[in-house]
């Protein structure tokens, strides 16, 4: 299948989201109904564990609706102890640091993940949120979480303080413009429909969590991630990765990485297994994945390395002069060999040598 072809089959998904996007709504909102924690911490966690509500009511509801024409959808969440504490920072035109206080990168990730038949990512989106109670009444993020507002606002990037994902002192870069948009924003569990804003807060329109999550499997949120070449995918990707390295599961060791922890969940048709919990904690870190699984994309297959096209060098032309000399250039399959002199070698070379680099 060509790169075309699974481009247009993965479009041909969000086609199928399209016709269900009034079911994605409702559902999506009616999963925050039997959750009723208070502290923003455990309400994403109760969303992403809670038998019965968020992650495991959308499991129950949405997927035979969306897995059609050999695709499997599943949800699932992992809720862990520790979150990464990071220093915001913006640059003036000299290049010089202003930094900002420390604060929480996130409280939620969330994953979109579409992999072929051999359960290869093909495309991958993620969002940042930053979990928040209830929107302020006269600013959206209040004075008292200015430090965060200003990380997902205004800042161009962050320097990670503790090592929970990468060693302390190391920098990252945020997006920017309507990529921003699209990759950091705000999500408030109270009052009901939950309410997501994007980044900037003061600027960012508001959609209640059905329709964040209906445009969300139909790649109109959520920033590309597929690649670690890019900031945004290096980031997401070590943030799975060091998160999934903490997890103690029978079916998922310590140490294994993003590849196992959707190993995790591979049983796709089956929604048994759909969580993870390390249990309750104040500074939890919660991960929503979104996994469509496509069994009419074929494994991706090693690339061939071609050897490059380029002129002739002497080396070439010394071996094909001596084979020429030894009477074994081959001809439509027929060999001919002899016994040269040494004067017919060095003159048969000579001639040899110009015939080649005349061809050339």
């Amino acid at each position: 299948m060509t790169k075309a072809q699974i481009k247009a089959r993965i479009s041909s998904f969000f086609a199928v989201v399209a016709t269900e996007a009034e079911r994605i709504r409702q559902v999506a909102n009616g999963a925050w109904d039997q959750i009723t924690e208070a502290h923003e911490t455990a309400a994403v966690r109760a969303f992403l564990v809670q038998q019965g509500a968020g992650v495991d009511y959308m499991n129950r509801r949405l997927p035979q609706f969306l897995s059609k024409d050999g695709r499997v959808v599943k949800f699932a969440g992992v809720f862990l102890h520790g979150t990464p504490k990071v220093r915001g920072w913006t640059k003036n035109k000299a290049g010089k640091k202003k930094l900002n206080g420390e604060c929480e990168l996130a409280d939620l990730q969330t994953v979109f993940v579409y992999l072929d038949s051999g359960n290869t990512i093909r495309q991958m989106r993620c969002v940042l949120f930053q979990a928040k109670n209830q929107p302020g009444a006269t600013q959206v993020i209040g004075n008292e979480d200015a430090t965060q507002r200003s990380l997902y606002d205004d800042c161009d990037g962050f320097t990670y303080v503790n090592d929970t994902v990468g060693a302390g002192g190391e920098d990252r870069r945020l997006p920017k413009g309507s990529s921003r948009k699209r990759a950091l924003q705000y999500l408030f569990v109270e009052p009901r429909p939950v309410i997501t804003i994007p980044s900037p807060s003061s600027e960012g329109k508001r959609a209640d969590y059905g329709d964040h999550m209906y445009r969300f499997l139909g790649n109109k949120t959520g920033l590309k991630a597929d690649s670690r070449k890019s900031q945004w995918g290096k980031l997401m990707w070590e943030l799975m990765e060091k998160m999934a390295d903490k997890l103690y599961t029978d079916e998922l060791p310590k140490g294994s990485g993003i590849k196992k922890l959707l190993k995790a969940f591979n049983n796709f048709e089956s929604h048994d297994t759909w969580c993870i919990d390390s249990g309750h904690a104040e500074d939890g870190y919660g991960l929503q994945l979104v996994i469509v699984w496509d069994g009419e994309i074929p494994p991706e297959e090693p690339q061939v390395n071609e050897l490059p096209k380029v002129p002739v060098t002497v080396k070439v032309v010394r071996t094909e002069a001596k084979k020429k000399v030894a009477g074994k250039i081959e001809v439509v399959g027929h060999a001919e060999k002899n016994e040269p002199t040494e004067d017919e070698m060095l003159a048969t070379m000579e001639e040899a040598e110009t015939e080649v680099v005349q061809r050339t």
